[in-house]
């Protein structure tokens, strides 16, 4: 098991409850799992930093006074892996630490890898959710980028927004790319995005304004 506070420490657990080992760092709100260096066993990505699976450190990069808001991993088609994290922007760094490429965005709070296009394996998907405007805060913007990191689009999401989020999800089935739930809209019910930046979708049973 791995488990985390807030900002400061994550910690390898057995099912016995035993601590295995501890890290003190830049956590962030959401590590990443995944077997990045092959060996049959799980790293933990944790936007700054890439930890093995006993807890030794396999980089680490100052994070100053920042976190990250989401992390994510995925894995390409020629067995490579792009681990991806958003805090003030969007970073796409490789299992060695490299930064590939890197986007200032306000808050980027989700990000998620998926082949939302046809015409590309692998595109990444970004909320930033908003910051300040006078009494309230600005709404929410979602992104696509392709693995390159260029911008294929970005939509405006409704007043109130802030907050909004998002998920990938296979709505259009029969091996068609995947589409992208937006969800905390403000006052608007939940949207479901295809990979040219299009509304395919709401749900309106799901939403309580």
């Amino acid at each position: 098991l791995v488990v985390k506070d807030r900002y400061w420490n994550v910690w390898g657990i057995s099912h016995e409850g035993a601590v295995l080992w501890s890290w003190e760092g830049s956590p962030g709100h959401f590590p990443a799992l995944g077997d990045f260096d092959g060996d049959g066993r799980d790293e933990v990505f944790v936007g700054f930093a890439l930890l093995d699976h006993d807890g030794r450190v396999l980089f680490a990069h100052d994070p100053g006074d920042a976190h990250q808001d989401a992390a994510y991993a995925v894995r390409l088609e020629d067995g490579s892996w792009r681990l991806l994290f958003g805090n003030h922007g969007i970073h796409c760094l490789t299992v060695a630490g490299k930064e590939l490429w890197h986007h200032p965005l306000a808050e980027a709070q989700h990000v998620v890898a998926g082949r939302f296009r046809a015409d590309f394996p692998v595109q990444v998907a970004v909320i930033d959710r908003g910051q300040p405007r006078g009494e309230g805060r600005a709404p929410a913007t979602l992104y696509l980028y392709d693995l390159d990191g260029r911008e294929l689009w970005r939509r405006e999401q409704p007043p109130g927004s802030w907050a909004a989020a998002l998920v990938a999800i296979d709505w259009l089935g029969g091996g068609a790319p995947q589409c992208v739930l937006v969800y905390s809209r403000g006052s608007e019910p939940p949207a479901i995005y295809d990979g040219d930046g299009n509304v395919i979708d709401t749900c309106p049973m799901a939403y309580t304004p």
